[in-house]
């Protein structure tokens, strides 16, 4: 009867402020759980490790290796989190409860903008996104990004309506904590102040008011420019590739994260029913978005669109004429507009809000069960059954390098190449260096071989010509985008 009575509050009933609280904080419950069994369920990546391994060195050093890729704000805070936990599923928990935040935040800000009914069910559609759920239960800087991302929007808000001290405070801050969290996060600001501007007839002070909170958090944030500025230039290959197809997939992106699906098959075009079912349930809410544009669009609804589609075309702009920097994962912190502009499409179909709510819950189960079923990854399970303690594996890439030297710190994990697109002061600190082949001479070893990494195959095929003088290859086996081979001393 509980049910049934929540339900009739969320599909028909009024809402007054008691229920409203009660039932946003349901929600962010049954979202802050969802989180919780993918953080203890997801398998670690090595993008988790890099970070992991990254964040525990001293702070100065931490930032050198980082400040080219990413603003310092996230490895800040792990590194403070790993002096009390070194376990990676713990330290996941940081990200589960900056997930949960989100829904709540999600909730106001909806409210705000539209209503009660409404903020609910963007906070369930934000609550039940795959894409959401997964980097909520990821330690990296996303789940943070986010919530700052959100917390952009509500303080503009609340700008526009009230325009005082507090309210401005808000704004600078989120302005500068965006910044220092992530390097697209100017964009957003940006993209505001080109809405102020054209509504600048009937928000002039608001303008002028805007860009000077806009100026000052840029000013606040010169120290980070010019750290930036003196850090080692960062690989031109490790930049993401530009695309019409990455544009294509940005509204997929949004409830199906390649990460994810990586996670669910070795290559991203490898199908499989989960694998649909989340491809299925973004078409989904594509469809509903666009169902938006048949029908009369409400001031807010354009505003929504218009900081949908801005950050976007900006990054695109600035990557086409500039350089890339447009990648799936950058884009999350623009995609709030995403779920409340879904929310204020199911607020007007009772029968489509039960169909949307119940498709969410048994993609999302679906996939939750498939990675609590999920034996251990054979290439793992390999090297615990074969490899000795202290056996030495070398590696061609850092992101293998990395991973096997957290999950199996029996085993001396060593560099076998150099790499071509890690900075010099990050291979140092993660003491990724080429081994002495001479160190080699009478012992065996193991070597694992990225097989998807051209880049440094001319390396791969010289080092195993050198090696061949002195050793031979006594057995290889292929574990699909990663090849493993024994070598033992002639």
């Amino acid at each position: 009867m509980k049910n049934i009575k929540i339900t009739s509050w969320l599909f028909y009933g009024k809402i007054n402020e008691k229920n409203f609280a009660n039932l946003l904080l349901l929600i962010a419950c049954l979202g802050g759980l969802l989180r919780t069994a993918f953080a203890v369920f997801l398998p670690l990546e090595s993008d988790e490790v890099y970070q992991l391994f990254v964040s525990k060195t001293p702070i100065l050093q931490m930032l050198k290796a980082t400040i080219d890729i990413h603003a310092p704000s996230w490895s800040l805070i792990l590194h403070f989190l790993e002096v009390l936990s070194q376990n990676y599923v713990l330290i996941r928990f940081s990200a589960v409860i900056l997930g949960l935040l989100s829904i709540i935040l999600i909730g106001f800000l909806a409210k705000t903008i539209f209503n009660s009914k409404t903020a609910l069910l963007s906070a369930a559609v934000f609550a039940l996104s795959p894409t959401q759920i997964y980097y909520s239960a990821n330690l990296r800087m996303y789940s943070l990004s986010i919530f700052i991302a959100l917390l952009i929007l509500f303080s503009f808000i609340i700008f526009l309506n009230s325009g005082g001290k507090k309210a401005r405070l808000l704004l600078f801050l989120s302005f500068t904590l965006g910044n220092y969290t992530y390097y697209l996060f100017p964009v957003l600001p940006l993209s505001l102040s080109f809405f102020l501007l054209i509504k600048r007839k009937k928000l002039g002070n608001e303008f002028k008011k805007f860009i000077s909170i806009f100026t000052l958090s840029l000013l606040a944030t010169l120290p980070l420019f010019f750290a930036f500025l003196k850090a080692e230039p960062l690989p031109g290959v490790v930049l993401p590739e530009f695309s019409l197809q990455k544009i294509l997939f940005i509204p997929i992106s949004y409830t199906f994260a390649q990460n994810l699906a990586l996670m669910l098959g070795s290559r991203i075009l490898e199908i499989n029913l989960v694998k649909l079912m989340l491809l299925g349930l973004s078409f989904v809410n594509i469809a509903i978005l666009l169902s938006l544009f048949f029908k009369k669009l409400e001031k807010n609804d354009k505003f929504l669109i218009f900081m949908l589609v801005t950050p976007l075309s900006i990054v695109i702009v600035f990557s086409t004429l500039i350089l890339p920097v447009l990648g799936l994962r950058s884009i999350l912190i623009f995609s709030i507009p995403f779920y409340l502009l879904i929310g204020k499409a199911l607020a007007k179909t009772i029968r489509l809000q039960l169909v949307y709510v119940i498709l969410c819950l048994i993609t999302v189960f679906a996939t939750l069960v498939f990675f609590v079923r999920r034996p251990m990854d054979n290439l793992d399970f390999f090297l615990s059954k074969n490899v000795s303690s202290q056996q030495i594996i070398l590696h061609t890439e850092m992101t293998t390098f990395l991973y096997f030297s957290y999950k199996f710190p029996q085993f001396r994990n060593e560099a076998a190449i150099d790499s071509l697109y890690t900075p010099q002061i990050t291979k140092s600190i993660l003491k990724f260096n080429p081994i002495d082949p001479v160190t080699l001479n009478n012992k065996s070893f193991w070597l694992i071989e990225v097989l998807s990494s051209p880049l440094h195959k001319n390396q791969v095929t010289q080092f195993k010509t050198n090696i061949e003088r002195t050793h031979k290859n006594v057995f290889e086996k292929n574990f699909g985008d990663v090849q493993i081979y024994d070598f033992e001393a002639l």
